[in-house]
């Protein structure tokens, strides 16, 4: 809670980064429903008059909406890397689990569980590290 409060505060302090937080917002909850490009004209469109970064963003639209759509991709691109990282841990995890299983190693798969280096040295035993 107390960071909401310091950040509401930093963004009343900074008029600019108020603005541009705003805008960001506006881009965020639109951009599922009409693509980021539409998503970005929808929120220079709708910014208020009196918004510092207004007149900046309309004369140099195209270059906001390619920076925010790279922006979009990469974080996009990040999340299907953090997917495919966890997917790929849960399949090395669960064929260690199965040599334990093969070999009636009960005892290690518990350790496995709970102790991050008996699963990594047990990872590198069996070779699938």
């Amino acid at each position: 809670m107390a960071t909401a409060m310091r950040r509401r505060k930093h963004l009343e302090a900074c008029k600019p980064l108020g603005d541009y937080s705003w805008f960001v917002a506006k881009i965020r909850s639109n951009c599922a429903a009409m693509g980021i490009e539409q998503a970005v004209d929808e929120a220079v469109s709708s910014m208020p008059d009196n918004f510092v970064l207004k007149s900046f963003l309309e004369a140099h639209r195209a270059e906001v909406k390619g920076i925010m759509e790279t922006e979009y991709n990469e974080a996009e691109a990040m999340n299907l890397f953090k997917e495919d990282g966890r997917a790929e841990g849960m399949d090395v995890l669960s064929r260690l689990i199965a040599i334990l299983l093969k070999n009636k190693d009960y005892e290690s798969i518990e350790k496995v569980s709970s102790d991050k280096s008996v699963r990594n040295r047990l990872l590198q035993k069996y070779h699938l590290v």
